[in-house]
């Protein structure tokens, strides 16, 4: 980089094996980091350009002390600059030369200032709002740059997030990138004051999901039914739609307990009970976080609304959504896990199969708390198919209405 001799370099600093081109890539992106923590991207773009050796005259082109051993062998019979005169129209690339030469040696005294300047910055701690680009080599900070992981706590929180295979979203970036950025944030965890999740380092099929529901912990927000905390005064207990309390079959004191006694029951398969739970525990959600009501005082007022807020869900403009939480608290990034912080009931609109689904789906459930004598009555039989448009909202056309009723008719 300085015009030393690399091999000679290479032959006695670097290990048997070590290539010097690599070598020198390696320290240089190295530079190129330091210079990019403290935002000296002048210098970053200075380090990065490798100087040519001083052009050499090639052998058609003989240096000055050979021309004047030629021209004026004794010495003597021409000035200086008769001499350089004579030696510049011989040989005119010689003038070109001569400024690459120039130029390179000024690009050399930059580079050793900025080597000086560097050097005290290789020994900083990495922080959590440094810059990707500040600590790893530019192809990996390139391919995080493009996945909007712009700085270190972005790729801290998109890790933990994410899970093992937190990479998959990654564009290029692949598994040895990936392991290169795992094993780069295990060795500076301390320093950056950060706990991996088990999520982020053990595969997925070996986790215990009770132990990482555990660590996540209880809230009373949109998360999945195993960590919801059922609010008091809105566990049903004492809802208004409860029928007389020695009537109850199901033997559930509350809203959440007769959930899982209800999915118990009917999930007569693994996948049958994903798709209950899936509408159970959206319909809980809303009811408490949006609604402020139990599960056992919804009316058929409350099923209608939650009718039409599954049909508005995702496809209204922020500024023409009627209900309290906003509509990016209910979507996640699709495929997000359930244990994942990430994780949200939603990943998008739903078709108007997948409404008519969840309508039935909850008819269902509402008739069988019923039966149970856990309700007193079902709303769900009082709430039409279709849902209402809203006011600022395009209506279905006929075409839209003739198609829902007949899927409607078959789902029933």
């Amino acid at each position: 980089m300085l015009g030393l001799d690399s091999l000679a370099l290479a032959h006695r600093y670097l290990a048997p094996g070590v290539q010097p081109a690599v070598a020198l890539r390696y320290i240089r992106d190295q530079l190129v980091m330091a210079a990019h923590r403290e935002c000296r991207f002048t210098i970053a773009r200075l380090v990065r350009i490798n100087v040519s050796q001083a052009a050499a005259a090639p052998m058609s082109v003989p240096t000055l002390e050979a021309y004047r051993s030629e021209k004026d062998p004794g010495g003597g019979f021409y000035t200086e600059r008769d001499l350089l005169a004579l030696y510049l129209k011989d040989y005119p690339q010689a003038r070109q030369m001569a400024r690459r030469t120039q130029r390179n040696q000024r690009l050399r005294e930059r580079q050793a200032d900025a080597l000086i300047y560097l050097e005290a910055l290789l020994v900083r701690d990495p922080q959590m709002l440094d810059p990707v680009a500040a600590w790893f080599e530019p192809r990996v900070a390139a391919r995080l740059k493009a996945a909007g992981l712009f700085h270190l706590n972005d790729l801290v929180d998109w890790v933990n997030e994410r899970g093992q295979r937190w990479w998959v979203a990654v564009p290029r970036l692949g598994v040895k990138g990936a392991a290169t950025v795992m094993f780069w944030l295990d060795r500076h965890a301390e320093v950056l004051e950060i706990t991996l999740s088990a999520r982020a380092l053990t595969p997925r099929r070996q986790l215990d999901e009770a132990v990482m529901h555990a660590e996540l912990g209880q809230s009373i927000s949109i998360v999945p039914l195993e960590r919801f905390v059922l609010p008091g005064k809105w566990d049903g207990s004492n809802g208004a739609n409860r029928a007389p309390l020695a009537r109850n079959l199901t033997g559930a004191s509350n809203d959440y307990r007769t959930i899982q006694a209800w999915l118990a029951a009917r999930g007569a398969s693994p996948h049958t009970t994903r798709a209950y739970r899936k509408e159970a525990e959206r319909l809980l959600l809303w009811a408490i976080l949006e609604r402020g009501a139990a599960l056992a005082s919804l009316l058929v007022d409350d099923c209608v609304h939650y009718r039409d807020w599954l049909a508005a869900l995702g496809r209204t403009p922020p500024d023409q959504w009627r209900w309290h939480l906003p509509q990016s608290a209910w979507i996640a990034p699709r495929n997000a896990e359930r244990l994942s912080p990430a994780w949200r009931r939603f990943d998008g609109p739903l078709s108007p199969a997948s409404q008519q689904q969840a309508r039935v789906i909850l008819q269902a459930m509402f008739q069988w708390l019923t039966d149970q004598r856990y309700l007193d009555a079902n709303p769900w039989k009082g709430v039409a198919k279709q849902a209402r448009p809203h006011p600022d909202q395009a209506t279905t056309d006929e075409a839209d209405l003739e198609w829902l009723t007949a899927r409607a008719c078959t789902l029933c």
